[in-house]
């Protein structure tokens, strides 16, 4: 997996080149390139991880620094449980992920970080409209999210888009 990070996310990683590459990495393919930031919701430190094809996102609310010391542990587990609660079957997604190694750049596609930013803005509402942090249904957020339209994928929701791509290459 490649994990484009943002300034934030690598300085929670306790160094701002740990593991760094500098160029391109083996062509990782589709579905294997994900970016990766760092935003706070009434205090709580938020990750958000956005594919970089389709911009299929979820939320990982209330993350702790330990947490991260296992990050591709921690993104794989996160990722079949989103994809599992947006009605992908389990198969699916264990076929997206891989088992790495896992390689970590600097985020460097503002089309992708711009969307980001609006997923943030939509989730901020919506954890709003749920009564606040503590009373927020975040695998449902990340459902909403993701059935949002985004000009990005010419203004398809990212689980739609993501679902075409699979139907692409076969996997049912």
């Amino acid at each position: 997996m490649l994990f484009k990070c943002t300034a934030k996310v690598k300085a929670e990683f306790g160094s701002t080149n740990r593991g760094l590459v500098d160029g391109p990495v083996d062509n990782p393919g589709s579905f294997h390139e994900w970016y990766c930031n760092l935003f706070h919701l009434e205090r709580h430190k938020c990750l958000i991880l956005t594919e970089a094809t389709t911009l299929f996102s979820f939320i990982v609310p209330g993350i702790r620094r330990d947490e991260l010391r296992d990050f591709g542990k921690l993104f794989r587990s996160q990722a079949v449980e989103a994809l599992f609660n947006d009605g992908f079957t389990r198969t699916q997604a264990k076929r997206l992920m891989d088992d790495g190694p896992d390689y970590y750049a600097k985020a460097d596609s503002r089309a992708v970080l711009g969307s980001m930013t609006d997923l943030v803005r939509m989730c901020r509402f919506q954890v709003s409209r749920h009564g606040g942090f503590d009373r927020a249904d975040f695998p449902r957020i990340n459902i909403e999210l993701n059935s949002t339209p985004m000009s990005w994928i010419g203004m398809q929701g990212p689980s739609e888009c993501l679902r075409s791509i699979l139907a692409l290459h076969g996997i049912n």
